[in-house]
């Protein structure tokens, strides 16, 4: 009796030791490296690791967001700005027209070149048919002479 106990107590302890390994312990109680504790441990370094990796996405995200909402502020201003611009640009425009107007109103009443031209051509028209008149006139008295 005392062989089976001892043989099923050798037993035990072989099956023991066997899964003290897979575990991961050496029969002398440190960490093997090998078994499952080691492996819950990898796991939970890349939990770790996945978390900070989140972090860090969240921050980055967070000033993507930031950014973005001063890219949004930025553009709002230069659309004011242009906006302004173009007022500026149209109030511009109307007082030249209006500066136009006032000029072309103004010279309607003055000599320019188009109206000398005119007057010289009515007055070269005026001397050719007076010219034209003594010429008949004066061959009329002297054929009548």
């Amino acid at each position: 009796m005392a062989t089976t106990r001892e043989s099923k107590t050798t037993v035990l302890e072989k099956r023991l030791s066997r899964l003290e390994l897979q575990v991961g312990y050496n029969e002398d109680g440190t960490k093997n490296g090998n078994g499952i504790i080691h492996k819950v441990e990898e796991v939970k370094e890349e939990i770790k690791n996945l978390r900070n990796d989140i972090k860090s996405y969240d921050t980055y995200l967070d000033n993507l967001s930031e950014d973005f909402i001063k890219i949004d502020l930025r553009i709002e201003k230069l659309e004011n700005h242009v906006k302004d611009f173009l007022t500026e640009i149209q109030e511009y425009k109307n007082k030249i027209d209006e500066e136009l107007k006032e000029i072309k109103k103004s010279l309607e009443g003055n000599i320019t070149v188009d109206t000398l031209h005119k007057f010289q051509k009515a007055v070269v028209g005026i001397a050719g048919l007076l010219a034209a008149i003594g010429t008949i006139v004066g061959a009329l008295l002297y054929f009548t002479k």
